[in-house]
């Protein structure tokens, strides 16, 4: 006997526990049916509503061939609930009434697959009376179909002797004795010059005891238990044969992968250094402006020197704060511009991605990306409505447009000194008019040049500064459309799986052994 319990503990682990359920649930009504099922069945034109007639007394069917939209027939010999699945008669006979039983007209393709698997319909049989046709006895169909029900008591009925003369009848008769035999079955049930009253007799008196019913119904109980654990072992052996498939589909595409792999990051970089090229674009309009504006401030610091009488202490305290708003001034009036290239870049270079198949898209929204692209000062904080962006897509915040990311160069001391000319006392006054004007043309030239040397590193810094987000930026693009593509599968986890089920198919297989 199959341990159904184990059984049903391998079905949960395989994931297949609807097989064991649905056996649980035949056994159950297999179990608790109160009357015997009788089924009358056999080939096509064998005699199953003449001997159905017969044995009941009662016209029930006109004998003929059955066509293939017929319904099933039952037969019951007290009130009963009808069945949608059959054509329902009730008839009045005690003898039948007595034996407790329901009689079933069931055409082979009622009963049986196209394979000759046994349909479930069969769950409500105890005893099957197989009728065979004298004329034509034991065709391959009908040996095929009286091993199929096996699991139930089997009874052939030799059907239509009167259709033969005495020589051939006995001939028909002995073949089909040893055709039993051979099927293990008991001798058939002969009708030939049987009254049917007396044959119904005949047929009753086949009907199995209270006592053999029980065991037929054992037998048959744990043919569905076998029947259970053969569709477990075939479903399990699907799954294995669908992991090895799966498996090996796995390596293809992990090659097909590597190759497409090492093509993607090819253009990854590709698309990485054009947009680095379109930057370098932008930096070179950057300095030129940054360039076109040194004359202009150099010019504004010195007006402002003279106007301070070129004040030593006033040029070292108040130069460096003007030449510092002026850069700020400067850096900020190129922010919209590096801040509109930057978007068309990127904009540029999520659509070539999407055009090469890199990736089918990008989750950014419009704030996201607003919050990616803008240039801000450090420590500035974009004022946006959270519900308007996902998460923080900043990537980096400032790029040298304050003051302090690049270099503000000291004032350089004057090399004039007013006592050692007074110490001298030769020719004062006229080395002092001399001395002023050296000294403005000193500070003049030092003035413009500590102007072109900030604004060069202006230049210079915004230079680094923007390359520099231009690189984030290509990789957080990048990073972004590999978040959305499918996560790799666990070959450890599909190994340990098909191991699993080798496992239980090998216990499986032994609980069918143990049953033969």
């Amino acid at each position: 006997m199959v341990n159904f319990e184990e059984l049903q503990a391998i079905a949960d682990k395989a994931g297949r526990k609807d097989l064991t359920g649905t056996a649980s649930e035949r056994i159950r009504q297999i179990n608790e049916r109160t009357k015997t099922g009788v089924f009358v069945t056999g080939g096509m034109n064998c005699g199953k509503t003449t001997v159905l007639n017969g044995i009941t007394g009662t016209v029930l069917r006109e004998p003929g061939l059955l066509s293939e939209k017929e319904k099933p027939l039952r037969v019951v010999f007290e009130k009963a609930e009808e069945e949608n699945g059959f054509e329902n008669r009730t008839v009045a006979n005690r003898e039948w009434n007595n034996e407790d039983a329901v009689l079933y007209e069931m055409k082979l393709d009622d009963i049986l697959e196209e394979d000759g698997k046994p349909k479930r319909i069969l769950d409500l049989a105890d005893v099957v009376f197989y009728v065979i046709s004298a004329v034509a006895p034991f065709t391959a169909a009908d040996m095929e179909a009286v091993r199929a029900l096996s699991f139930l008591k089997v009874q052939v009925v030799l059907n239509k002797m009167d259709l033969l003369d005495e020589d051939s009848s006995d001939q028909v008769e002995d073949y089909a004795e040893k055709i039993c035999a051979g099927l293990g079955v008991p001798a058939p049930l002969v009708l030939k010059d049987v009254r049917w009253d007396q044959a119904a007799k005949t047929f009753r008196r086949a009907l199995p005891s209270w006592k053999e019913r029980e065991l037929l119904r054992r037998e048959h109980m744990e043919a569905v238990r076998r029947e259970a654990a053969g569709e477990l072992e075939e479903a399990i052996r699907e799954q294995i044969r669908g992991a090895a498939v799966k498996s090996r589909q796995d390596m293809e595409e992990h090659a097909r992968k590597t190759l497409e792999t090492q093509e993607q990051q090819a253009l990854w970089r590709r698309l990485r250094a054009q947009m680095l090229e379109r930057c370098d674009e932008l930096l070179t309009k950057v300095r030129e402006n940054t360039e076109r504006a040194q004359a202009a401030v150099s010019e504004e610091l010195y007006a402002s020197a003279r106007e301070a009488q070129f004040d030593e202490d006033w040029i070292r305290k108040q130069i460096p704060r003007l030449m510092e708003e002026k850069i700020q001034s400067l850096a900020e009036s190129q922010k919209e511009q590096i801040e509109t290239r930057m978007r068309e870049d990127c904009r540029d270079m999520m659509k070539r991605a999407v055009n090469l198949g890199l990736t089918t898209g990008f989750d950014l929204t419009d704030a996201d990306f607003v919050l990616m692209t803008s240039v801000t000062k450090p420590g500035y904080r974009l004022q946006i409505e959270k519900a308007k962006y996902s998460g923080d897509s900043r990537i980096l915040l400032g790029t040298g447009i304050a003051a302090g990311l690049f270099l503000l160069l000291p004032i350089p001391t004057t090399l004039g000194v007013v006592g050692t000319v007074a110490a001298a006392g030769i020719g004062g006054s006229a080395y002092l008019k001399d001395k002023k004007e050296k000294s403005e043309k000193l500070w003049e030239q030092q003035i413009r040049e500590y102007s072109r040397m900030n604004l060069r590193n202006l230049g210079d810094a915004l230079s680094a500064s923007v390359r520099d987000y231009y690189g984030k930026l290509a990789d957080t693009i990048r990073k972004r459309a590999e978040a959305l593509q499918p996560p790799q599968t666990d070959e450890s986890a599909a190994q340990r799986r098909t191991e699993e089920l080798n496992s239980l198919l090998a216990r499986c297989r032994e609980l069918l052994d143990d049953t033969k």
